[in-house]
This record gives C-alpha cells, sequence and structure tokens, in this order.
C-alpha cells in the first residue's frame, strides 16, 4: 500500500461581502486556523481576529465600500505546518 499524502488545502477570499449572509473569513475546502486584519480605507485596523469579521466596527454597522484585509493562515500538512499569508480588497455590501 502506498502513503496517503495530504495536499495543501486551496484557500480563497471573497471578493464582496454581506454580513446577512455571514462572517467574512476564508473559504477552504478543510479547517484552517487563521488570524484575520480587516482595514478601512484609510488604513485603520477595524477587525483583527481568528472568527471572520461581522460587518461592524465598534458594535455599528460598518459603511459600505472597500476594505483591506490581511490573513495569516497555518495548517498542518504531512506533519509539518506550513503557513501562508495573503492580502487584497473586497466590497462590503448590505
Amino acid at each position: 500500500l502506498g502513503e496517503m499524502v495530504e495536499q495543501a488545502p486551496q484557500i480563497r477570499m471573497p471578493t464582496g461581502f454581506k454580513p446577512k449572509d455571514g462572517l467574512f473569513g476564508p473559504v477552504s475546502n478543510c479547517d484552517v486556523n487563521f488570524t484575520l486584519k480587516v482595514l478601512n480605507r484609510w488604513g485603520n485596523l477595524i477587525y483583527s481576529g481568528n472568527s471572520g469579521w461581522d460587518g461592524s466596527v465598534d458594535g455599528q454597522e460598518a459603511p459600505i465600500g472597500s476594505y483591506t484585509y490581511l490573513i495569516f493562515m497555518e495548517t498542518n500538512v504531512n506533519g509539518q505546518v506550513i503557513s501562508e499569508e495573503k492580502n487584497g480588497f473586497f466590497t462590503l455590501i448590505r
């Protein structure tokens, strides 16, 4: 029998986000540990956490518009920890 070899997870970030549909975060084919940061158009950090962003800032709805994300992910593949960082933009819609 051959050895079972795990593949690295396929991870993508949405380009649009509607808070009523759930949290903004990575979409993956498996569970991924991540830390997500969301910045507004002026570069101010408005969210940092590991559960996904709910579209609010200080308990208020964030305005519709463009935001930047930074995400750091770690997965264990074949006994090795693989780290990946991504950044990009997305649009908040309501």
